[in-house]
């Protein structure tokens, strides 16, 4: 774990049957003020898992970025997520995801059994998403 200007965060490679689907598994931990931050695309499709003390549980499908954007991480929140190889994800979740370019999608908030829960403990997250 890393502690960057009080945000904490986290990553994990998945188990190497996955390499070829899945990039990392990944965390980021705000537990103080709400903080302003560039998002710089990364070329991957993510699934993220979100809550803060301003926005219940939700989950949502992460499409590919084409440029730098400015966003916000709320105070208190906490986020993990899955992010694929661009390869991978139509594979993985069995649809298009073109459709999502620059864009996100809400996931309903049982997708592959996610719960609130899951947002306790990173490593439990990363071990039960390998099972999934």
């Amino acid at each position: 774990m890393e502690l960057t200007n009080n945000l904490i965060y986290a990553s994990q490679l998945p188990e190497p049957s996955l390499k070829d689907f899945v990039e990392s598994f990944w965390m980021l931990d705000n537990p103080s003020e709400t903080k302003e931050t560039i998002l710089l695309p990364d070329g991957r499709i993510d699934i993220i898992l979100s809550q803060s003390s301003t926005m219940p549980f939700h989950i949502v499908l992460l499409g590919i970025g084409t440029h730098p954007e400015e966003i916000v991480i709320a105070e208190k929140s906490k986020t993990f997520a899955i992010s694929f190889n661009l390869l991978a994800t139509e594979y993985i979740l069995h649809e298009t995801v073109s459709d999502i370019l620059d864009y996100s999608k809400n996931l309903p908030e049982n997708f592959w059994g996610f719960t609130v829960d899951d947002m306790n403990d990173f490593n439990q997250f990363c071990k039960k998403q390998q099972r999934k």
